[in-house]
């Protein structure tokens, strides 16, 4: 069967803040949106659909001042400020967190407009930062736990009793993963992807482009920033 290469030539430059090539095919693949600047050029926002209002600061004191309403009418022994924080910290973690990633978050829905630009220093598909947020969360909260469990168990019931937060988190948190991220460097660096065997299938994307006449080609070198 013959492979058949479509092409429709426009004249507006594009802007793409992704910059990594994806694979689109019939019902599979990632979705994108274009969207006209005042420029006169065209942005190409990977995944229109994520990251927009539940990724947003505002969204986020939104909701902590609600619970803070709610909680205020009730009687209950924790005062209301320290459920709002219960709401509005994880919130606001989430949305930091993922600003380190490539695709960025609509910070103050809805007084902007569209996600902004993420500083692209890890990925989500990354195994390491991944763990790494899931396991200091829940060593965080493991922590928090143990802490409240103090007011009403005994200090020889309760473990690491007494124990600083920065402590504990040099011991549980900085000291495991400073030691798992080395490894992860070093197997990075020198062992990843030289090992003997098959080569590792290519994508479609990366299939067409080799295909193509060499002035037709293009290398994304890095990570290109979008001029706003």
């Amino acid at each position: 069967m013959k492979k058949i290469i479509g092409r429709a030539p426009f004249k507006a430059d594009l802007i793409d803040p992704f910059g990594r090539p994806s694979d689109v095919a019939s019902f599979s693949g990632p979705s994108y949106g274009f969207r006209k600047r005042k420029d006169g050029k065209v942005e190409v926002i990977f995944l229109p659909w994520h990251r927009r209002n539940g990724h947003s600061i505002t969204m986020g004191a939104f909701f902590a001042a609600l619970v803070y309403i709610l909680t205020s009418l009730l009687n209950t022994p924790v005062p209301p400020y320290v459920f709002a924080m219960a709401v509005f910290f994880p919130w606001l973690l989430h949305v930091i967190i993922d600003q380190f990633g490539h695709m960025g978050n609509n910070l103050f829905w809805p007084f902007t407009g569209h996600r902004n630009s993420g500083l692209g220093l890890v990925s989500a598909s990354d195994p390491y930062w991944n763990f790494f947020v899931v396991y200091s969360s829940v060593a965080l909260i493991f922590w928090d736990m143990n802490h409240a469990a103090q007011s009403w168990l005994s200090a020889e019931a309760v473990a690491w009793s007494g124990v600083p937060l920065w402590y504990y988190a040099l011991l549980v948190i900085v000291i495991p993963l400073a030691i798992i991220g080395g490894l992860t460097l070093i197997y990075k660096t020198y062992f990843e992807g030289k090992g003997e065997g098959e080569p590792p299938v290519k994508s479609a994307a990366a299939r067409i482009i080799e295909e193509l006449p060499e002035d037709q080609q293009m290398e994304i070198e890095e990570r290109p920033v979008p001029p706003y």
